[in-house]
C-alpha cells in the first residue's frame, strides 16, 4: 500500500492507499528483456560460446523483487543448491524421454508456471 501519492518512474500516479503489485510470470516473458523468443524455455540463452554469463541478480524476481541486497530471499542460494544435486543426481542416475513427443506441453497461466494437466515422462536407468 502507498503511504503517499506518488508517481512511478514511468509516469504512474499512485494515489495513496493504492496497492502496487507485480507479476513474475509476466515479467519473465517480457521480449525487451529476453527478445522475441522470450516464451521459449533456452537455457542456452546465458551461455556466450559455451561460457555461462552472469546476468545481474535484479533482472530475476522469482524470490524477491530486490534480488540482491539485505532483503533477498533467506532460502534462495539453499533452494538453488538443492535444485542444482536434485537435477545432477537425477540426470546421473536417468535419461528422460516424453511420452508423447509429438506433443507441446501446455502452461496454466497463475502466479508461478504451472504445466497444464500433467507433463509425462518416462525415466530410464542409464547403464552403468
Amino acid at each position: 500500500m502507498a503511504d503517499e501519492d506518488d508517481t512511478l518512474p514511468n509516469g504512474y500516479r499512485v494515489v495513496k492507499g493504492d496497492g502496487v503489485n507485480y507479476m513474475i510470470y509476466a515479467m519473465g516473458r517480457m521480449t525487451y528483456l529476453w527478445g522475441k523468443d522470450a516464451e521459449e524455455f533456452k537455457p542456452e540463452r546465458w551461455l556466450v560460446n559455451g561460457v555461462f554469463q552472469q546476468e545481474s541478480p535484479y533482472k530475476f524476481a522469482a524470490f524477491n523483487l530486490n534480488q540482491a541486497g539485505p532483503r533477498i530471499c533467506l532460502g534462495k542460494e539453499f533452494a538453488y543448491r538443492q535444485m542444482k544435486i536434485m537435477a545432477a543426481t537425477l540426470l546421473h542416475f536417468f535419461r528422460f524421454k516424453l511420452e508423447d513427443e509429438s506433443k507441446e506441453p501446455t502452461y496454466k497461466v497463475m502466479f508461478t508456471l504451472h504445466i497444464d494437466k500433467s507433463l509425462h515422462l518416462y525415466a530410464y536407468p542409464r547403464s552403468a
